[in-house]
């Protein structure tokens, strides 16, 4: 699947840390320098680039000999202050200051500089995360070159859909619309949610994927063992701290018996996460803490529980456990149910609650504890392959560099 396009192909992200949508920033670059005929340059910045060298998968997957890797390197702070530029992009004030900011300085403290330097027309652009970097295509797809070349960014969450919905409301006036540039939702529930917080004549500009990109490879399987894994960031919308609640209730209730919790990421909600789970981790039943290795994790973990409050797809912890086949405990929100569908070895949490997440954890357990597990676990990989197979990504945004070729 090639775009029929020569030059450059730049994918972006810009990030503190790795989660989600970093992670399948990496990987799409892997894939598309193995797999592109051109030349694809992955660009991004310092601190996550020193994330991804902790990941061993991640860091493997950068070293693609066809891939060139570049470290963005700021130089805006001669313009403004490191403080100042996350007050304007990125905290809640922005909504009352950024109206009466100059577009120059926020367009010389955003990724704009680099992209007009590296960019040529001819090139494509590809931002799939990061407000800086985000808000540097905006301006730049409105630029020399940017008018002429796809300028795709990625809204990647529901959390932040009001916040990326002001830049992109600053970004353009009636008067000053970009050329081919194209939002993309991760998701219908994104768009939704994004939809009430840009102006009327940008929405044009704005739509959903059909579905994730998704490829993550087969390697050798490893032996499943008795572990329930929940793996994201500890924030509020993941529901870590109700999970927690849950082991607790049902180790007070001798119905873990045999079994281990991994509870892999980081976040502010860490603290609370521990010392409610300080009586388990003392007898190490419960692991918590930051993974490197979190594809390994997948495969040897026989539950994977996912119970964001906004719904679970497109996650890739999801899809990485599905490929090796764990039994998922999922909450019912979003478009869930709807993408993932229905299957034995998949038990919808309808009420975020600890009864009910305790009850379907009863239930995983059962099937994993029972001789039906492997079968079961075929059939959740099989409908990885399924949703993998049907996901229509890479058609979309090759199309787009097609399409755009052609017009210009």
């Amino acid at each position: 699947m090639s775009p029929e396009m020569s030059n450059k192909l730049f994918i972006l992200a810009s990030s503190e840390g790795i989660g989600g949508a970093e992670s399948r920033t990496i990987k799409y670059a892997h894939y598309a320098a193995k797999t592109y005929e051109r030349d694809v340059v992955l660009l991004i910045n310092q601190s996550l680039y020193d994330r991804v060298r902790d990941n061993q998968l991640l860091n493997g997957l950068i070293k693609e000999k066809n891939l060139t890797l570049k470290i963005y390197e700021s130089s805006q702070n001669k313009y403004l202050s490191e403080a100042v530029r996350n007050i304007l992009l990125k905290t809640p004030l922005f909504k009352k200051i950024l109206p009466f900011v100059p577009k120059f300085f926020i367009k010389q403290l955003s990724w704009f500089p680099t992209l007009k330097k590296e960019v040529k027309e001819g090139d494509s652009l590809h931002c799939i995360f990061g407000d800086t970097a985000r808000v540097g295509t905006y301006f730049f797809s409105k630029s020399k070159y940017g008018y002429k070349i796809p300028c795709i960014v990625e809204i990647t969450s529901n959390r932040h859909v009001e916040t990326w919905g002001c830049h992109l409301n600053y970004c353009f006036s009636k008067k000053e619309l970009p050329g081919n540039l194209f939002v993309k939702c991760v998701s219908d529930t994104v768009y939704h949610n994004l939809k009430p917080n840009v102006r009327a004549y940008i929405l044009k500009y704005i739509s959903a994927y059909p579905g994730p990109f998704i490829i993550i490879p087969k390697e050798k399987a490893v032996q499943k063992e008795n572990i329930i894994l929940f793996a994201h960031r500890f924030i509020p919308p993941k529901n870590p701290l109700l999970f927690a609640q849950a082991i607790v209730e049902m180790y007070n209730e001798n119905k873990l018996h045999g079994w281990k919790i991994h509870i892999r990421g980081n976040g502010s909600l860490e603290p609370e996460i521990r010392k409610e789970l300080n009586g388990l981790l003392k007898s190490n039943i419960v692991e918590i803490g930051y993974s490197t290795d979190l594809i390994n994790e997948s495969k040897k973990s026989k539950i994977f529980v996912s119970i964001i409050e906004t719904g679970n797809y497109p996650s890739q912890s999801l899809f990485e456990c599905m490929r090796y086949g764990s039994i998922l405990v999922l909450s019912n929100r979003g478009v869930t149910k709807e993408k993932i569908g229905n299957n034995e070895a998949i038990h919808y949490v309808e009420d975020l609650s600890v009864g009910e997440i305790k009850n379907s954890l009863l239930k995983a357990i059962t099937q994993a504890d029972s001789n039906s597990f492997e079968q079961l676990s075929k059939s959740i990989e099989g409908r990885y392959e399924d949703i993998a197979s049907n996901s229509g990504y890479l058609e979309t945004v090759n199309g787009i560099y097609q399409n755009v070729r052609r017009k210009n």
